[in-house]
């Protein structure tokens, strides 16, 4: 019987012994992360309670040491209930309230608590979809924008953080340069258009600050950017992926309507074939920005390189043709002009050969009586 009491006893104490280490690794782990979080509540009603204690204390403390001490101890502890009901929250030293995100990312928003010893952190997201809220951060684990909401148990203060998760650019296509005319967008909106891949992804525009347009976003779509024109002249419209990464440059010209336009030749005669012109016009402003095109009707006759970016107002052709060609000169603004390039070869086109080292090759003079070679075989 006594071996049993004893074993019993030991049983006993061991348990004792257990449950005494468990609280005691609770508690290690409690202090960690500060005391047991309170109620808003409850740390009211200590701070009442303490002030009824304090009240007392502070006529006995004259005459009791004993009572000092522990007037100070309690005002102590008041000063820090208080604190917790007084806690703030305020951001990071960058003042940084906005995140971009791809996909699978995480982040951790920097702010500081001005009291944490009672206050615990509450976590909440408008955006479930979009945002995992995890113990290492904030997961982005859907596209589209979510609204990040940390809240102090206790003085219920609050930050707020814009997390945008983004889907990046693969390709992008625009034009690199855009005419707009003064006469029809002064003071108005412009919508410059563009093609990305894939259509939904992410992307944000920047104009150029010189005084010519600038950015209307509310406007802006996944296929257009628009811009409010504000004077003439030339601008820069960026493109830029989620990271603020340059994609492309849309050069953006304000012009000047041309009121007049005429070719500096009625007729361009061309005396060989294949032989190059350059086309150009009559007292044209040296700094005309009204874009000019030309039409013409065979365009195997000709090839025509827009020179303009190199000289000003000039259009380089090489002639290819047999017959007269009539080529029109078509401004953006509607004006036209028209010219003729006329063939007069001195050698027949059809008396010219390439051999394998590309050079020409004069087979029969025009008119020489060998007639005309054709260059292709009609032998089988």
């Amino acid at each position: 019987m006594k071996k049993s009491v004893i074993s019993k006893t030991i049983k006993l104490f061991v348990c004792a012994l257990v449950c005494m280490m468990a609280v005691a690794v609770v508690g290690t782990v409690s202090v960690k992360a500060g005391k047991k979080s309170l109620t808003k509540k409850e740390v009211e009603q200590n701070i009442e309670a303490l002030d009824k204690e304090i009240a007392e204390l502070k006529e006995k403390a004259d005459t009791s040491e004993k009572a000092a001490k522990k007037l100070k101890d309690k005002e102590a502890k008041r000063e820090l209930y208080q604190a917790a009901l007084d806690a703030t929250l305020s951001l990071g030293e960058d003042g940084n309230d906005e995140y971009t995100l791809k996909k699978g990312q995480k982040v951790k928003p920097v702010f500081s608590v001005s009291e944490k010893k009672y206050n615990k952190l509450i976590w909440s997201t408008d955006s479930k979809s979009i945002v995992k809220i995890t113990k290492k951060g904030i997961k982005a684990i859907g596209y589209g924008t979510a609204e990040v909401t940390v809240k102090t148990s206790i003085s219920e203060d609050e930050l707020s953080f814009i997390i945008y998760v983004c889907k990046p650019v693969k390709k992008i296509k625009a034009d690199a340069d855009v005419y707009i005319n003064p006469t029809i967008y002064m003071n108005k909106t412009y919508s410059i258009p563009f093609k990305m891949t894939p259509k939904d992804a992410t992307y944000s525009a920047k104009v150029a600050d010189d005084g010519v347009a600038e950015l209307v976003a509310d406007e802006c779509t996944q296929g257009s950017i628009a811009i409010k024109v504000l004077s003439k002249g030339k601008t820069t419209v960026g493109i830029y992926d989620y990271q603020d990464k340059l994609l492309t440059t849309i050069n953006v010209v304000v012009y000047e309507p041309l009121k007049s336009l005429d070719f500096a030749k009625s007729e361009y005669v061309v005396t060989e074939f294949g032989s190059t012109i350059d086309l150009t016009f009559k007292d044209l402003d040296p700094d005309y920005t009204d874009p000019i095109k030309l039409k013409y009707v065979d365009e195997g006759d000709v090839d025509i390189v827009d020179m303009t970016h190199e000289e000003e107002g000039c259009f380089r052709a090489t002639f290819f043709g047999d017959d007269p060609l009539v080529i029109t000169a078509v401004s953006d603004s509607g004006i036209t002009a028209t010219c003729q390039i006329t063939p007069n070869y001195t050698i027949d086109p059809n008396d010219i050969i390439h051999d394998d080292d590309d050079e020409d090759e004069l087979l029969g003079g025009f008119g020489s009586g060998s007639g005309n070679h054709d260059t292709d075989d009609d032998d089988d």
